[in-house]
């Protein structure tokens, strides 16, 4: 009697939650010391106890199909059929490995979909490592990740059938479920924030640095041109004379009011008569 399945535990998909695990197994499990002496007169609060001494995780190993501690405990939890409360709280605690790895097959056993779905995925994040006992006896090292990954993907885990899932498109197009949420997606999401916020401080960056340039500055080009045009106008021409010094143009031919003998000159006959005749023109009368 011992070994009765508690009246209050719910039952597992509409059946004993003991026969999950195979008569064989179970038979072994029973005789076996660890259950006769580590899980007798175990309630749903003080298995934790026992959870916390585990070190390695499997089912059955050597030519005798030993059941392992681990696999002992499932059994047992599957008995007492703790409450979704504690099961939760095995899961997400950081600090025991063991114990998560033990709630989280648990609660693949008898969980719904959408609820293993829900409480198992944010698992896939935990790379820590854990001892796996394989069926040759033999221990090899895995990861929290892969062991909760190979709990959403095989159909035998532990040497237990494990339920029929649904995939998690089907819960999702039915709205039992919503789109999953990689860590990556923060990382994007973060990413495309502070993206944005640079452009925006590189564009107020230009344009100030636009508006603060010495070209922005400068009148428009019309106004540059009328300048020019206006001392250009204003301006005689000048021309470098031989010492290097710029004269004006108009110093350089010889015309009337020109230099001084221009100014003497001009008006006098003599002068003009000289002119004519260099031109070959009669004189003045």
């Amino acid at each position: 009697m011992a070994n009765v399945t508690d009246p209050l535990a719910l039952n597992a998909h509409g059946t004993d939650p003991q026969l999950m695990v195979e008569k064989i197994t179970r038979e072994k499990i029973y005789q076996s010391r660890f259950w006769k002496e580590k899980c007798f007169g175990l309630s749903a609060t003080s298995l934790l106890d026992r959870a916390v001494e585990l070190s390695y995780v499997g089912g059955v190993h050597g030519s005798l199909r030993k059941p392992c501690a681990f696999l002992a405990l499932v059994l047992k939890m599957l008995q007492l059929g703790p409450d979704r409360d504690i099961i939760y709280e095995y899961i997400h605690q950081d600090a025991l490995k063991y114990v998560r790895v033990l709630g989280a097959f648990y609660l693949r056993l008898v969980g719904r979909g959408h609820e293993v779905y829900t409480h198992l995925e944010p698992l896939l994040i935990d790379y820590r490592k854990v001892r796996r006992r394989r069926r040759d006896a033999a221990v090899e090292l895995t990861h929290v990740d892969e062991l909760v990954d190979e709990m959403l993907t095989v159909e035998d885990m532990f040497d237990i059938k494990l339920p029929r899932l649904p995939s998690r498109t089907m819960l999702v197009e039915t709205g039992q479920l919503g789109p999953r949420r990689t860590p990556l997606e923060g990382d994007i999401d973060e990413f495309e924030n502070s993206w944005q916020s640079n452009t925006v401080e590189d564009e107020v960056e230009l344009d100030d640095q636009q508006r603060s340039s010495p070209i922005n500055k400068q009148p428009p080009l019309s106004l540059r041109l009328k300048g020019r045009r206006s001392k250009r106008s204003a301006a005689p021409a000048k021309y470098q004379d031989d010492e290097g010094e710029s004269a004006p143009l108009s110093s350089t031919l010889n015309l009337p009011g020109n230099d001084a003998t221009a100014s003497v000159n001009d008006g006098s006959v003599e002068y003009w008569n000289e002119m004519r005749q260099k031109l070959g023109l009669e004189p003045l009368k």
